[in-house]
């Protein structure tokens, strides 16, 4: 399924290059809320985003983003372990986008666009591991994949001054990935591992700044 959004991802970034004569580049930061899809505890991420706009209706962004979830998909992921907590889940996302813009009213642009995204799921074992001392338990570790994936955004920038512009988003990302846990039933055991996967797609409404170089 992600080779078909990549393919359609890199088709609309390829959109943007033939248009010469560029006309601005622009950055800023970004405040996202990241929901939907297989997103367990939904909530805020922030991000840095730099774009280069061929023309007011071609243009291209590179993005950072880090968002916080809890996952108990991967908590169960130890088989030989009960009632076990959440495994927290720091999510860093950098994807460039490809973007087709119009403008419906002065100083507005309204866009869509698709593009790749290269995502780091980082686990965070540090409560399994609290629940389970004094138990006998050996060990146990559950770490995600770094991974890449597609993306389709929708949204409208409104420009404040010759400079300043801000904007509001959504975006919806496609990820198949995998993770790989570890674990003894106790500590005279061998360390055991397994493979599986794990889908991670999710939304995210961006709200932002730019400041026009």
């Amino acid at each position: 399924m992600n080779r078909i959004f990549v393919t359609l991802a890199v088709v609309c970034i390829g959109s943007a290059f033939p248009a010469a004569g560029a006309t601005a580049w622009k950055d800023g930061p970004s405040v996202a809320y990241v929901f939907g899809g297989d997103v367990e505890s939904a909530g805020f991420g922030f991000g840095y985003q730099a774009a280069h706009e061929f023309s007011r209706n071609f243009s291209v962004e590179f993005m950072g983003q880090w968002h916080e979830d809890e996952s108990d998909a991967l908590a169960s992921a130890f088989p030989t372990v009960g009632d076990t907590p959440t495994v927290g889940l720091d999510v860093i996302s950098l994807a460039l986008t490809g973007r087709v813009s119009m403008e419906p009213a002065p100083s507005l642009l309204a866009y869509a666009g698709a593009g790749v995204g290269y995502y780091i799921l980082e686990a965070d074992n540090g409560e399994i591991r609290e629940s389970l001392s004094g138990t006998g338990f050996g060990f146990a570790d559950v770490q995600g994949d770094k991974e890449f994936g597609a993306h389709i955004v929708l949204g409208c920038e409104l420009l404040l001054t010759k400079r300043w512009e801000i904007f509001a988003e959504y975006r919806y990302s496609f990820l198949d990935s995998g993770y790989t846990a570890s674990y003894s039933a106790d500590r005279d055991s061998p360390v055991g591992t397994q493979r599986d996967s794990f889908d991670y797609d999710h939304g995210a409404l961006r709200f932002g700044l730019n400041y026009r170089l």
